[in-house]
């Protein structure tokens, strides 16, 4: 999945974008994958 912004970054990526990279995420930030997906389920 490609998206951009003006600055690059994107605060507003849509639900599966966050999810494929839940891995990666939780892996940089040593927490479970589990936390990761909790979270994006919340927000």
């Amino acid at each position: 999945m490609l998206t951009a912004s003006g600055s690059g970054l994107d605060p507003h990526i849509p639900p599966l974008a966050a999810q494929q990279q839940a891995a990666r995420i939780a892996a940089e930030r040593k927490l479970p994958v589990e936390k990761i997906t909790v979270l994006i389920v919340v927000i």
